[in-house]
């Protein structure tokens, strides 16, 4: 809650203190056609998401039976300057203050009944998805299939309020456009899948926003703008080399870029246009265009070998190689002589991962389902994320590992679960 002393001690929050509450609700429907060799479906969704920003740490919301006061009951911190016989400095002593508000002759504190914690209204986006796609059994073992879809996605919580409790203003719906196609098949031994994709994103803010100072206040603004384009080809198989024994595989190449630049604006608590010193309003440009989308590997390599010495029971070693990993990046960092600039791509890395499976019957209708898995086997270090000149290190803006801030993968790590089926 709100401090009454700047002392701290062992167990207090520090920093910020929020939550967000986000409501759902959405409904679906979907037709489907089948006439053995032709498979067609057509589905409709719709959605509407609530957000809500609760701060703990913002002065308290004033609520009286005829209006609502928001954020003006707390402390404030007066700050009294020593002097010497001379003039001069020789110390300062703080006090916190606690604040009241007057209203029709009425005084308030944050400790009267009428004060709570600092929380916005609900604000409700909505959204819906239309798909469609069809199947074509070539013969008993191949087929090839296609799926379009478009998609309007409420954005994501912090692309709806920024950290001080405000709306971002013009907040639009992330649009998403997708085409794919692909060929199967199926036999004894071998099964494959191999399909291309082909989906344009367009409003795909950066998460949180972008942020800029002017003369110490610092504005944020959502980037409507930004566009990417996500093209790649998939393929994975399983071949039976027996009974027991199973070889497995998947490759997934992509090429996932920005396509856009623009020019963002930002607005005070008022929605009036920020002025600089010059009075002229202020805007940030960027230009992402051609620059990898970050935050995701584009490409990997995967080979699993899967035993079952029994029928109820198997192991399975599986590798994952991880590549073209470029780190995350503030769009605002794109401009000048760093207009289309690639941020730093994250080292490739391998994982290889353990799994283990025994089922036990309890009674002819009844099983004991165990697994047993050991992920990153070989304790490999890598780097899981990264942004591109981190803030936290305003020191280096140079695109590059010094640049970055990372976190690292997680070490081996074992999990156990048991399921009964009934």
């Amino acid at each position: 809650g709100l401090q009454l002393t700047q002392r701290k001690s062992v167990g207090d929050i520090v920093g910020y203190h929020n939550d967000g509450f986000v409501k759902w609700i959405g409904g679906f429907g979907q037709v489907e056609y089948n006439n053995g060799r032709v498979s067609t479906f057509f589905n409709l969704s719709g959605s509407n998401s609530g957000y809500r920003r609760h701060d703990y740490f913002k002065k308290k919301d004033l609520v009286l039976s005829d209006t609502t006061f928001t954020e003006v009951l707390g402390t404030s911190v007066t700050t009294e300057i020593e002097y010497d016989n001379a003039g001069n400095i020789i110390g300062a002593h703080k006090t916190m203050d606690i604040d009241t508000f007057e209203y029709n002759g009425q005084q308030y504190t944050m400790y009267s009944d009428e004060s709570r914690d600092a929380i916005t209204d609900w604000e409700w986006i909505k959204g819906f998805t239309i798909k469609t796609g069809a199947n074509y059994n070539i013969d008993e073992l191949n087929n090839v299939f296609f799926n379009v879809g478009y998609i309007s996605k409420a954005p994501k919580f912090n692309n709806v309020f920024d950290y001080s409790n405000q709306l971002f203003r013009d907040i639009q719906n992330e649009r998403v456009k997708a085409v794919e196609g692909g060929y199967s098949y199926r036999s004894r031994f071998l099964s494959a899948n191999l399909n291309a994709y082909h989906t344009s994103w367009i409003n795909k803010p950066s998460n949180g926003g972008v942020t800029i100072e002017v003369d110490e206040v610092p504005y944020k603004a959502n980037i409507n703008g930004m566009n990417a384009l996500h093209q790649g080809i998939e393929m994975d198989f399983a071949y039976k080399l027996s009974n027991k024994l199973t070889f497995e595989g998947l490759v997934s190449l992509g090429n996932w870029k920005w396509t856009s630049s623009d020019t963002v604006r930002f607005y005070d608590d008022n929605n009036n246009p920020v002025i600089d010193d010059f009075g002229d309003a202020v805007i940030a440009t960027f230009d992402a265009e051609g620059v990898h989308v970050g935050d995701a590997a584009q490409t990997q390599y995967g080979i699993s070998v899967r035993y079952e010495p029994t029928s109820n029971s198997y192991f399975k070693v599986r590798g994952t190689y991880f590549d073209n990993y470029y780190s995350d990046f503030d769009p605002l960092s794109l401009n000048g002589e760093n207009a289309g600039r690639e941020s730093w791509k994250i080292p490739a890395y391998q994982l290889i991962d353990l799994h283990a499976g025994y089922k036990i019957s309890i009674t002819p209708k009844n099983k004991l389902d165990i697994k047993f898995s050991v992920l990153n086997l070989l304790n490999e270090i890598y780097i899981s994320d990264a942004q591109n000149n981190d803030p936290y290190n305003a020191n280096y803006q140079d695109f590059d590992a010094k640049s970055a801030g990372v976190f690292f993968g997680l070490g081996r790590r074992f999990n156990v679960s048991a399921k009964i089926n009934f």
